[in-house]
């Protein structure tokens, strides 16, 4: 459930949009060495809170590669 997308885990239909968001969580995850989310059932993927700043104190980025991430990641597929 960390990289589904959120209307996957509401059973609606799927486009590209969905396999984006699911590329977002996974550049999150290589890129801050941690996953964006720890979802335990796909209940809890069909509304994610925002995730933690992609930047920490021993791992920076800039704030233009955490805008696309965090883009990647919105929960309205029309973002």
């Amino acid at each position: 459930p960390t990289f589904v997308a959120p209307e996957q885990a509401q059973a609606e239909p799927l486009d590209a949009r969905a396999d984006q968001y699911s590329l977002g969580a996974l550049a999150y995850l290589l890129l801050a060495g941690r996953a964006p989310y720890t979802h335990p059932t796909l209940g809890a993927a069909a509304a994610p809170a925002a995730p933690p700043p992609l930047s920490t104190p021993e791992r920076p980025f800039p704030g233009a590669t955490d805008a696309v991430v965090r883009r990647a990641l919105a929960v309205d597929r029309e973002d």
